[in-house]
């Protein structure tokens, strides 16, 4: 949804400029977001979606996508979001379409926050929850839970999973 606003909005402002319609259709079919719905699919079978959600919005757009494919039980979370987020409305949006959640810590960011503070104030969103300081750990348990993983809630988080867990960059 929200990505395809955004190419409708470039597409009129394209054609406004007189740009010919085989360059725009050429574009559009090499444009990659990184981050921002990303589906992964690691060897072990699970589905890893990366969303870099970190604000009311893109939490709301993403809880409407991820909805459409998953049940909330089919659905484990790993997140963390920032300190100048707005924390509470991001996660309690996320808790729509995850019954759990395990929070990371970034406390090594300028703006991260811990992990287990994340849990103790928002953990209550979920049925289940937990917190860790590694984000390895919380993959590694997250694949024994047979449903598709979701990282969301900064790109930040986003950068982190792909460098330490999937090895990318």
């Amino acid at each position: 949804d929200h990505q395809a606003e955004n190419f409708i909005a470039a597409y009129l402002c394209c054609m406004e400029l007189g740009i010919p319609k085989e360059f725009i259709k050429n574009g559009a079919c090499s444009v990659y977001w990184p981050g921002r719905f990303e589906v992964v699919k690691k060897g072990n079978g699970n589905t890893i979606i990366l969303d870099g959600a970190h604000n009311i919005d893109s939490a709301d757009r993403l809880c409407g996508n991820v909805k459409r494919v998953y049940s909330r039980d089919e659905v484990i979370l790993i997140t963390s979001v920032l300190q100048d987020k707005e924390i509470s409305e991001i996660v309690k949006k996320f808790s729509e379409f995850s019954s759990e959640a395990l929070f990371i810590s970034m406390d090594s960011y300028e703006r991260g926050v811990s992990g287990e503070k994340l849990y103790k104030e928002y953990g209550r969103y979920f049925e289940k929850s937990n917190w860790f300081g590694d984000i390895d750990k919380a993959y590694e348990y997250a694949v024994t839970q047979n449903k598709a993983i979701i990282v969301a809630g900064s790109l930040y988080l986003v950068g982190k999973f792909k460098k330490e867990v999937l090895q990318l960059g």
